[in-house]
């Protein structure tokens, strides 16, 4: 989403360069109000709960993206799945971060520098990613925020049931 929006928003659907930083704004805002809302909705649902929700509506949401992309169903359609897809990301990220690390409650701050390092390294090979699918569409996005969050699901759905109940 960092790599991919301003040439989606500005190059593709004619956003005012000067209009950008408030949509990309208004995603990092549904980032940090949803972060916040992890803990209460953990503490009253459950954390494996409330993470495997969160992975389901990524896929879901960066399908959705991909799909408005191939449909042509134009930019708001696409604004609303991503922005749907970044709120996400903000229940996600902090729950994930606790149920990895709370396994390893004697080496907390490895399991986290670990955490750090995978999040940034991935990120990077997302970027990658798009720059290796970017044919002056929206769909490499798309695609790449769909696979993210796919791979977030299927990866949960692997560890098995003991890191669900953390």
């Amino acid at each position: 989403y960092i790599a991919g929006s301003p040439f989606v928003f500005i190059e593709l659907h004619g956003v005012a360069p000067e209009n950008f930083g408030w949509l990309f704004g208004a995603g990092a805002a549904g980032v940090i109000g949803c972060g916040q809302l992890a803990g209460p909705l953990a503490q009253r649902f459950g954390r494996a709960r409330v993470y495997g929700l969160a992975l389901l509506g990524l896929s879901c949401a960066g399908l959705a993206a991909a799909l408005s992309v191939a449909l042509g169903l134009g930019f708001w359609v696409l604004y609303a799945a991503l922005l749907a897809y970044l709120c996400l990301m903000g229940l996600a990220l902090p729950l994930g971060g606790i149920i990895a690390i709370t396994p390893f409650p004697h080496m907390a701050g490895t399991a986290s520098a670990l955490i750090g390092t995978l999040q940034f390294a991935l990120g990077a090979v997302a970027g990658l990613a798009l720059a290796l699918l970017h044919d002056g569409t929206a769909l490499p996005m798309a695609a790449v925020m769909a696979g993210g969050g796919l791979c977030g699901l299927i990866a949960w759905r692997a560890l098995g049931a003991s890191l669900r109940r953390a």
